[in-house]
């Protein structure tokens, strides 16, 4: 199980609030994760801290600083030491507090900026006041209040403005515990930014210093898709392979995975990429797109995956190689490809190049709706291929559809106007089966 994933259902957890299955699955994480079974010994000191403590604590005279139904659930969501030092420094107001001290709290924050991502807008909007009364007390306001400010900015999304302050901060606060941090978003907010190039600079330095595993992980595939990004291919298998041969890395290496797969089938090498899906599927949950690219893998294993390579082709170079789909219709008709080949050729942009409007592909996939949308598609002769597949289509389904006498009249009006080709012999082949069929009823 993921460790980020038995974080977010610490609080559930610990209230007995999960089915039977989840709550076996965290106790076997926690058993065998020492980091997450360390941070849950935390995460409990902090909730009986809470619990421990008065309302007077967490609330000036005038004006409450957290509501009491917030303050566990906070806590929950910090999942570090903060809060209990907030308590300790708030308790302590009156005490001078020495560098060492400075040190502490700065430390603190930093386990607080790993959680942002589980924060609801709420619950980080009092984080931060907690940080800043905390900066207050130990003469850090001006660098926390920096802070805040860029991360604001990346909420945001005003790229441009948070780059030049997380820079700034970087050389305002040189030997802040928060440099690591704040150095780590630069290089994050440099990727969002689409300036893969300056990122790749940031990521590799980083990755020279020592990190976590599954941080480490992270960074690795970040910067993996900043290669990818500028078709830096050599350096993108070399960081890809780094990262899908190293379990530890945990989700990102599961991802390595994926994306390598994807890679090679982009790159028409089918069975690799085939050998690294079936790897992907056997230990995650089953993806739709993945289990449909395997089948098509299998299905055309026999024709060297021509029609595959067309199917590629025409997603990569887009309209001027739509001739491939029109032949995976016409000779490859039973192929799991062609109704994906079928939909791109019902794409508006390709449509208007041939002259035709029609109706998009219903977007509920109910039986009937097909049948009359397929028929309606079989009678514009314009389409040539696209028509022909979809008489073929309206075909096949009415025989699911146990309507044989319908089905029978529509396989005999294919052969009628192509009998040699392909869907005129696979017609016949239907004819027979049907007339088989009638017979015996």
């Amino acid at each position: 199980m993921d460790c980020l994933l038995v974080k977010q259902d610490f609080f559930s957890y610990m209230d007995g609030n999960l089915d039977k299955e989840k709550e076996e699955l965290i106790t076997h994480h926690l058993e065998n994760c020492y980091e997450c079974s360390s941070e849950f010994a935390d995460y409990i000191v902090i909730v009986n801290a809470i619990s421990n403590s008065t309302p007077s604590i967490w609330h000036e005279k005038h004006n409450k600083f957290v509501p009491y139904t917030y303050i566990r659930r906070v806590a929950i969501l910090l999942m570090t030491f903060s809060i209990a030092w907030g308590i300790y420094y708030f308790v302590n107001i009156n005490r001078e507090l020495h560098s060492k001290e400075k040190v502490e709290v700065l430390s603190l924050i930093t386990k607080n900026l790993q959680y942002r991502n589980l924060l609801s807008e709420s619950s980080l909007v009092i984080t931060r006041q907690m940080e800043y009364k905390l900066a207050i007390k130990t003469g850090l306001e001006r660098q926390i209040k920096d802070l805040h400010s860029i991360e604001i900015l990346c909420e945001n999304k005003e790229y441009s403005q948070a780059i030049i302050r997380q820079k700034k901060f970087l050389s305002d606060y040189p030997k802040t515990l928060l440099q690591k941090y704040v150095y780590m978003n630069l290089a994050y907010t440099l990727k969002t930014s689409k300036r893969y190039k300056d990122a790749i600079g940031y990521f590799k330095n980083i990755l020279k210093q020592p990190i976590q595993e599954q941080e480490r992980g992270k960074l690795l595939w970040n910067l993996s898709k900043c290669y990818l990004k500028l078709n830096l291919e050599k350096q993108y298998l070399t960081t890809v392979d780094r990262l899908g041969t190293n379990i530890s890395y945990s989700q990102y290496y599961w991802k390595a995975i994926r994306s390598k797969a994807d890679y090679e089938f982009q790159k028409y090498n089918f069975l690799k990429a085939e050998v690294l899906y079936s790897k992907y599927l056997e230990n995650n949950q089953k993806i739709p797109y993945i289990a449909e690219k395997l089948s098509w893998i299998k299905y055309h294993k026999n024709e060297n995956f021509y029609p595959l390579i067309l199917f590629v082709q025409a997603k990569q170079k887009g309209i001027d190689a739509y001739y491939g789909l029109k032949i995976i219709l016409s000779q490859y008709p039973d192929s799991p490809l062609a109704l994906h080949a079928f939909k791109m050729c019902l794409s508006p942009e390709y449509l208007n190049v041939i002259g035709n409007e029609i109706p998009s592909f219903p977007i509920k996939h109910d039986t009937n709706k097909l049948i009359s949308y397929f028929s309606d598609l079989s009678m514009i002769q314009s389409l040539c291929e696209i028509s022909d597949y979809a008489l073929y289509r309206k075909a096949i389904l009415l025989e699911k559809e146990q309507k044989y006498e319908l089905a029978y009249k529509v396989y005999i009006k294919i052969v009628s106007k192509q009998e040699d080709n392909t869907l005129g012999k696979i017609s016949k082949k239907a004819i027979l089966r049907l007339s088989k069929q009638r017979r015996s009823i």
